[in-house]
């Protein structure tokens, strides 16, 4: 694995130092992978025993599959499926009424959660119970929300708007067209929503979303909007220093003290090596019902209120809410759960083939929208390519593609963005 390593930095020096690019996919799938094959070559509190080979190959075929996807889709393939192949992409703008949409109800929503957290502190809950009652990992059967509609309209609604919002206050960091109120709300949107939930993920997800926006948008940007960004930064590093305090898990004593940013990428394998092999034994194949997972989550949900239920898929989803359901103890007193990576949800559809072909399928994706995006230089894929950059990001921890959550964010990102149509070019009415 230390030549993986060594392969893996030696791609992103390439890219980032001889290419000088920042926005392409592979910057974001691997340098995640990067810090998880670094843990484990040092292996600092010795956990190494508790992984497998069969996960190490699921790592290494899955990683040299995205590369793979990557390489294979070039600018003549994308170019011979172009609407427009005038050699330029015509000017975009927002959209405007979903954006203030979204930026809107997101806010709304996101506040309503912080007010019910500080609801449960005045009762005397810690706040680490708090989150474990709002992801469902509690055992006594409370809840977060009282009501099963509030629970549907946070996860199929608000969190999806959420990880939208993201690269929009990013991206107006950078290239300003909202007026100031919308701008503030876009902040007091995400900071609520990091607050409420403890969540850390949207943190590094919106670092990496702040490099692909300055490399994409790098020609022109004045000393001003980089000590702005530089103020982005910092905020974003003592929120998450601060949500690190207060998400401290409860330890039995004579529990190892380990540092949570290096376990935060050195669970996974121990994890995935953990339940790899209940899936064997399972007997269940997905067939492409785990990779869809997001479509077929929200579908199930919906068929559920109709009486309809999918039996197939929810074989499959039981078996992908294993890991996310079940604590598994990496180091001494401490527990871990959901951080399976990728490759076992795609592990669940086809075995190592699905690994193979789910990853090679999202190399080409991600490469697609890139050449869309950077090379072609059209605006209007900024936005998917941003949310990949969540996606891509996060696949160390987990398929995102199988939660509706992504999904329904890199679906709704396709419509944030609009061409203006060349008559539309001149005189057009301010987008603010």
């Amino acid at each position: 694995m230390g030549y993986l390593l060594i392969f893996f930095i030696c791609i992103i020096i390439f890219i980032v130092f001889i290419r000088r690019d920042l926005t392409h996919p592979l910057i974001y799938f691997l340098i995640p992978w990067v810090l998880c094959l670094l843990t484990y070559v040092l292996d600092i509190y010795r956990i190494n025993g508790q992984i497998n080979q069969e996960a190490l190959n699921l790592v290494i075929i899955g990683t040299l599959s995205f590369i793979l996807g990557t390489i294979l889709i070039r600018k003549t393939l994308v170019g011979a499926f172009r609407i427009n192949n005038s050699g330029s992409a015509f000017p975009t703008t927002y959209r405007n009424w979903l954006i203030k949409l979204i930026i809107v109800f997101s806010t709304v929503f996101n506040i309503m959660l912080v007010v019910i957290m500080i609801n449960y502190l005045r009762s005397g809950i810690s706040y680490a119970y708090i989150r474990d009652l709002l992801y469902s990992y509690n055992d006594d059967g409370t809840k977060f929300f009282t009501s099963k509609l509030m629970l549907n309209v946070y996860n199929i609604v608000d969190v999806p708007m959420t990880y939208c919002v993201a690269p929009v206050a990013v991206i107006e960091l950078f290239h300003g067209r909202l007026k100031l109120q919308y701008k503030v709300m876009s902040w007091i949107s995400i900071g609520a929503y990091i607050i409420a939930t403890g969540g850390r993920l949207i943190i590094m997800f919106m670092l990496f979303q702040f490099i692909f926006a300055m490399g994409y948008y790098r020609k022109d940007i004045p000393w001003k909007t980089i000590r702005r960004v530089g103020m982005f930064v910092l905020v974003l590093g003592i929120v998450a220093f601060v949500t690190t305090l207060f998400r401290v898990k409860s330890q039995s004593a004579g529990s190892l003290k380990i540092n949570s940013v290096y376990a935060y990428f050195n669970v996974n394998l121990p994890i995935l090596s953990r339940w790899i092999g209940t899936v064997d034994t399972s007997g269940v194949k997905g067939n492409g019902l785990a990779f869809f997972g997001g479509i077929f989550q929200l579908l199930d949900l919906i068929l559920n209120k109709f009486g309809i239920n999918l039996p197939v898929y929810e074989n499959v989803a039981n078996l992908i809410n294993i890991p996310q359901q079940n604590w598994v103890q990496i180091y001494s007193g401490n527990w871990y759960n959901a951080f399976d990576t990728m490759f076992y949800d795609l592990y669940i559809d086809f075995r190592i083939w699905g690994v193979f072909i789910g990853s090679l399928i999202l190399g080409g994706l991600s490469k697609w929208i890139y050449v869309l995006s950077t090379e072609f230089k059209n605006e209007k894929y900024v936005f998917p390519a941003m949310i990949l950059v969540e996606i891509l990001a996060s696949s160390f921890f987990r398929w995102q593609f199988g939660t509706f959550t992504f999904t329904g964010a890199f679906l709704l990102s396709f419509f944030m963005f609009k061409n203006l149509k060349s008559n539309e070019t001149n005189g057009s009415e301010d987008l603010r």
